[in-house]
């Protein structure tokens, strides 16, 4: 939708084809991704606006890939696997009182 805005108010210039691309890098598209929509949007637009055969192209892209899946950063990740490790070595020692 941002591309075709700018695309419709103005000739696409360099500066706003690098500001598409930083917003399409925010919400997870690859550059190859937002330079085929820029060109897909483009050349509907000088078909006379968005048609059924542009929303099949981009229909047609890849999905955006899920980096970060279930929401941890590395960094949880590792504290969580410290936290279990610390857990697994306290149930053990303490089996060893037990037995």
């Amino acid at each position: 939708m941002r591309a075709r805005l700018v695309i419709e108010r103005q000739p696409m210039n360099a500066r706003a084809m690098d500001r598409l691309m930083e917003s399409a890098a925010r919400i997870g598209l690859s550059p190859m991704q937002a330079e085929a929509i820029v060109g897909i949007v483009e050349d509907a637009s000088n078909r006379g606006g968005i048609d059924r055969v542009a929303h099949d192209q981009i229909m047609a892209l890849p999905e955006i890939a899920d980096t970060n899946a279930d929401g941890l950063s590395e960094r949880a990740r590792w504290m969580t696997f410290g936290m279990l490790f610390a857990w697994a070595l306290m149930v053990a020692g303490i089996m060893q009182v037990v037995a």
